[in-house]
């Protein structure tokens, strides 16, 4: 009988069984070898470098992120870097000089780092307004452009938006701005209005374009600086100037249905006051230097009561912008790249010196009626001195001199 078992001893079989045993062995050993754990929450570490993004030419260092999570951040960086003003990349020699994004804690650019927010220069640079010398990468400018900023034949908005352009001047590509005029209205610069505004490179190209836009500027009813602080807030900047010369004042609610429940120090308050610093001037009108003092003060932030010069001209407001004005500030030359932090500070000193040297006038005129015997007059004039010219030698001595009338 024949058995039922009956094996092909060709050499294709002996073959095909072997190839089964080692693939069978090949397959046991990547098991074995196979690491353990749940692979969507490994970690990877992935380097990018973001070689030209428009203005914004950046260098991000390596960083680590979830995968489940990589492609919701990859979709927030490109959503981030599609609001950046764009400038020529060429200008820009070093990549490794501009700030990096994780500066700007991820929100899409502002270029300040959160110690430079916090008042703190984080080896930043630096610029000043009216003497007021800030730190930081990146500043935002607040201009009260109400009617009255038209005083003496418009001479007043011309001196502060002169002053404006000068701060400018100081700022090199590094660093970055934004402006916003104001009265009832509120204006961003170049009349932009973008969802998720953001300060801009302070390049030679951005600044002339600031200034052809200031050369354009109407005057607008009104002073409500609400509106101005909050865009101004939300930039997030290094800090913030805030110019004004009048007493605040809200829009008729019947014709122009504005909200009057808030004031401007709600607007401050409504987050950290003291993160980012507003240095406030109170301009050529003592009406507004309680209420710009106490926003400087809130803040952390440097108050001046900036005088108008000693002239004969009329103070009256013109209703409109000058041509004078529009021409002056057309012809406003930068220096390209920026003044270095020499020149930065070179122009803080020549203010205070001007201040210093009408309050020693002042002071030595109160002397000269004291010295008369015309006590009440003199005492009026050092009280002046310390109203108008706070925080100078002269302020100092005339408290002294007032204390020593108030003794005989």
């Amino acid at each position: 009988m024949q058995s039922p078992w009956r094996f092909d001893h060709n050499p294709w079989y002996g073959w095909s069984i072997s190839t089964v045993i080692h693939l069978t062995l090949v397959i046991a050993v990547s098991l074995l070898l196979m690491p353990t754990g749940d692979a969507t929450s490994e970690l990877l570490e992935v380097e990018v470098t973001f070689e030209d993004i428009g203005a914004d030419l950046v260098e991000l260092e390596s960083f680590t992120v979830e995968l489940d999570t990589l492609e919701n951040d990859v979709a927030q960086e490109d959503s981030a870097s599609s609001i950046f003003e764009l400038t020529d990349p060429a200008a820009i020699a070093f990549p490794s000089e501009i700030l990096a994004i994780g500066e700007a804690n991820g929100s899409g650019g502002d270029g300040s780092s959160t110690a430079s927010r916090a008042g703190h220069s984080g080896g930043a640079g630096q610029t000043s307004f009216f003497g007021t010398v800030a730190r930081g990468n990146s500043f935002v400018y607040i201009l009260d452009v109400s009617p009255s900023m038209n005083a003496r034949r418009g001479k007043r908005l011309e001196r502060a938006v002169l002053e404006l352009l000068h701060s400018l001047n100081q700022l090199t590509e590094r660093q970055r701005f934004y402006v916003i005029v104001f009265g009832w209205g509120t204006k961003r610069m170049f009349d932009s209005e973008q969802l998720f505004p953001s300060p801009i490179p302070a390049s030679l190209h951005n600044k002339q374009r600031l200034r052809d836009w200031l050369a354009q500027v109407n005057t607008i009813p009104g002073t409500d600086p609400r509106r101005a602080l909050e865009i101004g807030l939300a930039l997030k900047p290094s800090a913030i100037f805030f110019l004004s010369d009048g007493e605040f004042n809200k829009p008729d609610r019947g014709k122009f249905f504005a909200d009057d429940s808030t004031e401007a120090e709600d607007v401050i308050s409504a987050g950290d006051p003291k993160l980012i610093p507003i240095h406030t001037v109170a301009f050529e009108d003592r009406s507004s230097e309680a209420r710009m003092s106490g926003l400087a003060e809130l803040t952390a932030g440097q108050h001046r009561f900036v005088p108008a010069p000693e002239t004969h001209e009329s103070n009256s407001s013109s209703p409109s912008v000058s041509r004078e004005y529009r021409k002056i500030v057309r012809e406003f030359n930068f220096t390209e790249g920026g003044h270095r932090l020499a020149l930065g500070d070179a122009l803080a000193n020549s203010v205070d010196e001007v201040i210093e040297a009408r309050a020693m006038y002042r002071l030595e005129l109160a002397r000269m009626l004291e010295g008369t015997a015309q006590r009440s007059m003199a005492r009026r004039h050092y009280e002046r001195v310390t109203l108008d010219f706070p925080d100078t030698r002269a302020a100092k001595e005339a408290v002294v001199s007032l204390q020593k009338l108030a003794d005989e």
